[in-house]
């Protein structure tokens, strides 16, 4: 295993903590396993994730010059605002 590949692992596992404990102490959701089962399927659902939409997305930045994930990101964090706005 090269250092590159351990670093981009441990970034996963303290994302993955980061945003379980967003969702299981701040917003309040309740998961099988508690906090800790949700970051063993924040784990597993990044390190998928990750590896599909790293595929699509050098896919349509070489076809069509749009980097694919910046876009969703766009298009759910305007979403998120717009929904928090709407009385």
């Amino acid at each position: 295993m090269t250092a590159k590949v351990i670093v981009s692992f441990f970034i996963i596992i303290l994302v993955s903590a980061g945003v379980s404990a967003f969702y299981y102490y701040v917003r309040n959701y309740k998961f099988i396993g508690q906090f800790w089962g949700a970051v063993v399927v924040g784990i597993v659902g990044a390190v998928v994730f990750n590896y599909l939409l790293k595929a699509v997305s050098e896919f349509f930045i070489k076809t069509f010059d749009v980097n694919i994930l910046a876009v969703l990101i766009g298009i759910v964090i305007s979403l998120e605002l717009f929904h928090k706005a709407t009385p």
